[in-house]
């Protein structure tokens, strides 16, 4: 006799949900998560250079036959360095026979000591009898007088006082004129939205005192680009439509407004974000808001899936430490994400994750070779995954992946760009994370696309665990004509444990490619770039029926166009 087994409806559910994880073609397929999480991907950015304060030059000295050999220095006027140590300084000096010359230099190197300390001094050869080797140095510890604000005569979105009180965010009127601060004050002044800022130091009322004297322009009110590419997902439409527009302190209190918007043949996607400054030193915090939804098209048409995304979010940043040459920033945020998906009418998953980001990241400037800058950030990510909205996506994830509850992983990047010509450049970068348990699909990484492994398509070889390296060496053919040469190569694993019924097949794998760009760029106006990269070796994720990869398409070459209008 021959007994049937039910299955529980529950059961039924899982069987449904595992399978729309691929298609009927073998394609994986896309979800709001992902589809999101690669809204997002962009290449690291350089920081913006900040123009630096400018310090009166050095007390010159006139020159003299005169010589003598120095027995000792005397020290006089200095509150902010100890003698000894400034002695220390002035070491080299001591037995040697010396002119006004040699003397200037002595000077020099005690203005640059107070420097690199962060303080602004004078030095000073007052008159007196140097026949018998006793040299008498005055020093004259700068002092910070007042701050005028040079409007050069017109009206400015900015206030007066947000910019004076900037400048004297970490140093009075009267304090010791630390040059330090007054570059920090001058480069987050322009990192401020809508303004542009140059500091520099002119003689005060007082002896020793140096007033700060700062020019302000507004930048325009309104920046926008609208750029056109084939850079999105095949299961959505890989043609792609983007316009983005910015409005720069347009209450006058250093804030900023940001709209962000896309749309293909399957996605549309807005972001909004709204961002000011809280005190004078730089803190910055914000709220953003972004909505994407999406059906699949092409090959995955059938399954009639489609979607949405949603999220809420506040973000805060702090400069620890910003300057002309280096700088270190501190970031946290909260998000709220809600992801929707359903297939043939029926829904699949109704998500709520809770995100909080902690991150450090920082940029310095060296004169290694012929220069070059070194870039890194570290992000500590932590949430929770709600999944009970759908009772058959929670039992499934349940007897799956578990990747509902807590979570957490640490995001990590470092790159060097060097200079090798002034022509040629050589870009370096390694980023990553790792996790602590199987993800949730909106917060794995993925090697493809043109943010990564360049000769594969968005969204494959997608993973908890994995790295990300680039080489790639740059040459200005002209100043608005760059062509370069680049390799690609990057790991995964998909599931940080693939101990679950309907894990991969393939829980690990590396892509790799290499490849070739062109981009023309007219500052302010246009900018078109043209991206062929070839892969090499195979895709350890391919289908093993017919060798095409996760997306359904199989290109050996691929080709990356974008176009960019600066309005």
């Amino acid at each position: 006799m021959t007994h049937i087994q039910r299955c529980p409806p529950w059961s039924l559910a899982a069987l449904l949900l595992a399978s729309l994880s691929t298609s009927a073609l073998g394609q994986t397929v896309p979800d709001a998560g992902s589809l999101l999480k690669e809204q997002e991907r962009q290449r690291p950015q350089l920081p913006k250079p900040a123009p630096q304060a400018v310090p009166q030059a050095p007390t010159q000295i006139n020159k003299s036959d005169l010589r003598v050999t120095v027995k000792a220095f005397k020290i006089t006027g200095n509150s902010l360095i100890a003698e000894p140590d400034l002695q220390t300084v002035l070491a080299p000096w001591i037995g040697q026979e010396s002119g006004y010359a040699e003397l200037q230099e002595a000077l020099n190197a005690i203005s640059e000591a107070y420097r690199k300390r962060g303080w602004f001094a004078r030095p000073q050869l007052p008159a007196q009898d140097i026949t018998e080797g006793i040299i008498s140095i005055n020093i004259i510890e700068g002092k910070l007088g007042a701050v005028h604000i040079d409007d050069q005569g017109k009206h400015l979105r900015i206030s007066k006082d947000f910019v004076g009180e900037s400048v004297t965010a970490r140093q009075r009127p009267g304090d010791p004129l630390n040059l330090d601060d007054l570059e920090r004050s001058n480069s987050l002044l322009n990192d401020t939205p809508g303004v542009a800022v140059t500091t520099v130091l002119a003689p005060g009322k007082e002896a020793g005192e140096s007033d700060a004297i700062v020019k302000v322009q507004d930048k325009p009110l309104i920046t926008a680009i609208v750029q056109a590419d084939n850079q999105g997902a095949r299961s959505t439409g890989e043609n792609k439509l983007t316009a983005n527009g910015t409005l720069d302190n347009p209450f006058g209190i250093g804030d900023q407004i940001q709209l962000n918007t896309n749309a293909s043949q399957g996605s549309e996607y807005a972001k909004l974000g709204y961002s000011l400054p809280v005190g004078r030193d730089g803190l910055r915090m914000g709220v953003s808001t972004s909505h994407m939804q999406y059906r699949l098209i092409g090959d995955l048409a059938s399954l009639k899936s489609k979607g949405d995304a949603q999220t809420y979010g506040v973000n805060g940043t702090y400069p620890l430490l910003r300057s002309g040459t280096q700088n270190i920033n501190l970031a946290a945020a909260y998000d709220r994400k809600n992801y929707y998906n359903e297939a043939n009418a029926i829904t699949t998953s109704d998500k709520v994750l809770d995100v909080v980001i902690l991150g450090v990241s920082g940029d310095q400037l060296d004169g290694f070779g012929a220069g070059g800058m070194t870039l890194w950030s570290l992000n500590l990510t932590g949430g929770n995954v709600d999944l009970s909205a759908t009772a058959t996506n929670e039992k499934a994830d349940r007897i799956g992946p578990q990747s509902a509850g807590n979570y957490h992983k640490l995001s990590y990047s470092l790159a060097r760009l060097q200079r090798l010509t002034d022509k040629a450049t050589l870009w370096l970068s390694f980023n990553g994370q790792a996790a602590g348990k199987n993800l949730d699909s909106s917060e794995k990484m993925s090697l493809g696309g043109p943010f990564g492994v360049r000769a594969y398509p968005v969204i494959e070889g997608t993973g908890d665990d994995g790295w990300l390296t680039t080489l790639e060496a740059r040459y200005n053919i002209l100043p608005a004509l760059q062509v370069s040469a680049f390799y690609d190569q990057g790991w995964v694993r998909q599931s940080h444990d693939a101990n679950y019924t309907g894990s991969p097949l393939v829980n690990t794998g590396t892509l790799k490619g290499a490849g070739l760009a062109v981009g023309w760029t007219q500052a302010g106006n246009f900018s078109l770039k043209a991206v062929w990269a070839h892969r090499i070796g195979d895709n350890p994720f391919a289908n093993p029926l017919n060798g095409k990869d996760q997306d359904g398409s199989l290109d050996k070459n691929r080709l990356w166009l974008t176009a960019v209008m600066f309005f």
